[in-house]
């Protein structure tokens, strides 16, 4: 009887041991980030650099004990409650977003010395951005869009041809797009383009004609404004990447929308459009 109570209690003993060596294990991966802050890292046929557009910032985050502070360049957003969870070189993040008004899950793979990965892309720590060549876009006094190299991406684009609602349609600096299928169709105009990625801005061009009893409700005259609503960058001529930011309401300086109709066509994060001959 005594040596099974001993048992008992050295196997309650290696258990308590195991959970708190976990738990240190989470809160050093999580520790050795707080305070600092990663600078998204552009790479190219010249190696690794930092881009700095004219009107932007350079994308980066930064991480304390309870939030992360995500700066896109024009926008912000602040992610706290955050969860953490560890597995050797990657750390994953869940937390509040409290731009969005959702939970956003954040993905980091370590990579020795002083580089991350973050949601697969990759950024240096702040302290060692000297290590690589800071660029700065040209003709940063010119308030036009910047001239660029030629990408053009006029036509019309889906996740799959023939299949799913979801569309854009580009000519030239204007685009059509399915926000909502049989709610909101909108018009864009662009805004920016980042030539080192191959990336064009949009904003909403005018308040929309074509709305269906859930789009009329919106608060479109709030909806008017710079802030860019999606972005697009160029993979080759029948390809490109499509990033969904969602209507900046100017009254509460609060993202609505900030899903698509693209979203709902597909099952995947990243939403890759194809160039359709219809």
């Amino acid at each position: 009887m005594l040596q099974k109570k001993i048992q008992f209690l050295f196997i309650l003993f290696v258990t308590f041991i195991s959970c708190q060596k976990k738990e240190i294990i989470q809160n050093k991966s999580n520790e050795t980030l707080q305070g600092h802050t990663f600078l998204r890292v552009t790479q190219n046929k010249s190696g690794n650099n930092l881009f700095k557009p004219c009107d932007a910032e350079i994308e980066t985050y930064k991480f304390y004990k309870d939030s992360i502070y995500h700066n896109m360049g024009q926008e912000s957003d602040m992610i706290t409650k955050i969860q953490i969870s560890n597995n050797n070189q990657k750390i994953s993040y869940k937390g509040f977003n409290t731009n969005t008004n959702d939970y956003e899950s954040i993905s980091i793979e370590k990579i020795e010395p002083f580089y991350l990965k973050i949601n697969n892309e990759l950024f240096i720590d702040e302290l060692y951005k000297s290590k690589i060549k800071l660029i700065k876009e040209n003709n940063c006094d010119d308030d036009e869009i910047t001239k660029s190299i030629d990408y053009s991406i006029n036509g019309r684009w889906k996740i799959n041809c023939g299949e799913g609602i979801a569309s854009m349609t580009v000519q030239n600096k204007n685009a059509s797009l399915i926000v909502l299928a049989n709610q909101i169709y909108i018009e864009m105009t662009e805004t920016k383009r980042y030539d080192f990625e191959k990336g064009i801005a949009y904003k909403l061009k005018e308040i929309p004609e074509d709305l269906g009893t859930y789009g009329i409700k919106l608060d479109w005259k709030e909806y008017i404004n710079d802030k860019p609503i999606a972005y697009v960058k160029v993979i080759d001529e029948n390809t490109i990447n499509f990033y969904w930011y969602g209507f900046y309401n100017n009254k509460t300086n609060k993202r609505e929308m900030t899903e698509c109709q693209f979203n709902q066509d597909s099952n995947n994060k990243d939403l890759i459009l194809k160039k359709c001959n219809e």
